[in-house]
């Protein structure tokens, strides 16, 4: 049996225990309203409501877990800095994934994105210390991240990142591969940026594609980074969507409101 066989359909209910609804996740927090990845930015993503945060995880050469998106900080990859050394040169002090998980815990659900291979087993570590697991996703464009992950722990979701780059030369198998890759990796759901899993017009039948392929499979989808006020109310609307990663988590939670407002309001 595969990997892939066994992981794929881990449990049954919502990528977060406890939600409702299709997940609303702050991406590196509100980071509309505060410089993203920061801890002011994900207080700020606890205020407004999202279901859950996002967030870049590297490892320092002294081996802390930071909170940083570019693989270098001035053309000196991340890998080769100590902490002190890389906030030395940020204008917004990185936080650690230690600290990260003390801000949010209790309050709301941490979807960390592993950058580089490697530190699988510490993330897992310090979640396992300081989070619910239940509260806890971990995505990754490697799906070699995602297979490790898997293999230490089958309980944590985790989700396979496509950006539209990937797809460029397949074009012709757009439906189904990114379905494929993720159940070669293990993973539970994909996350397709939203050019990949375009939502329907909004006055037309829906289209075919990634949606439709990953809805036949029994996969879940959760599209980014959806920022228009539309097009929030047309992936929140499609059942075909577990969730949206968006910069504006308060705009995304209103929009999810007025939608469910809208379907118990009584007819006639």
């Amino acid at each position: 049996m595969t990997v892939a066989t066994r992981y794929i359909h881990v449990g049954a209910g919502p990528l977060i225990a406890g939600s409702e609804g299709p997940l609303i996740i702050g991406h590196r927090g509100a980071s509309r309203y505060a410089p993203g990845n920061s801890l002011a930015s994900f207080t700020e993503a606890i205020r407004q409501g999202a279901d859950a945060v996002e967030l870049d995880v590297r490892r320092t050469l002294d081996g802390t877990l930071v909170i940083h998106h570019s693989a270098t900080r001035h053309r000196v990859p991340v890998a080769q800095l100590t902490y002190a050394e890389l906030v030395r040169r940020c204008r917004h002090e990185p936080p650690t994934l230690e600290a990260v998980f003390r801000l949010c815990s209790g309050h709301i659900a941490v979807n960390v994105e592993i950058k580089e291979r490697g530190c699988e087993a510490a993330v897992l570590e310090m979640a396992a210390r300081r989070t619910r697991l239940d509260w806890l996703l971990i995505t990754s464009f490697h799906g070699g991240v995602i297979t490790t992950v898997k293999t230490l722990n089958p309980a944590v979701r985790c989700g396979l990142l496509l950006g539209p780059t990937r797809m460029v030369a397949r074009s012709r198998r757009l439906e189904s591969l990114p379905v494929e890759w993720a159940e070669e990796c293990g993973a539970d759901f994909i996350v397709p940026h939203q050019l990949l899993a375009p939502p329907p017009p909004a006055r037309a039948r829906r289209q075919r594609g990634v949606l439709d392929a990953a809805q036949r499979r029994g996969v879940p989808v959760v599209v980014w980074t959806v920022n228009g006020v539309a097009r929030m109310r047309r992936y929140l609307g499609d059942p075909r969507v577990a969730g949206i990663i968006t910069d504006l988590p308060g705009a995304a939670m209103a929009v999810r409101r007025r939608l469910h407002d809208s379907r118990r309001r009584p007819v006639g």
